[in-house]
């Protein structure tokens, strides 16, 4: 776990906060050494922006909508931990949503609505 992940999220992943309602009083943003910021906009919202800003492209990655597929919740959890190591570099906006983190920590489908 890097020291930028820590100020986000303590010593969780971004997986385990967003599933346990990380307590607030941590920096909702950090800036990386390859002049990204990382920004927690939400519980399990997460916002990555180059600061060149010369790419005007964004994406898009949510994930958890169904909480009992999880799949694509552990491969999100993952790429957030390379960005924040430095395997992987962020070359564009990059939002990533967990969606559902009731249904998620419910182990079903949805909790309320589909």
């Amino acid at each position: 776990m890097t020291d930028y992940q820590q100020q986000l999220f303590g010593n969780q992943s971004f997986l385990r906060a967003t599933l346990d309602s990380a307590p607030e009083g941590r920096s909702n943003s950090v800036r990386l050494p390859d002049d990204v910021v990382a920004e927690l906009w939400d519980r399990g919202v997460l916002s990555f922006r180059p600061l060149d800003q010369r790419s005007a492209d964004s994406i898009l990655l949510s994930v958890g909508v169904h909480g009992d597929e999880t799949a694509p919740i552990e491969i999100i959890d993952q790429l957030v931990s390379d960005i924040f190591s430095g395997k992987l570099w962020v070359k564009h906006n990059l939002l990533i949503v967990m969606a559902n983190p009731d249904a998620m920590n419910a182990n079903c489908r949805q909790v309320d609505e589909n």
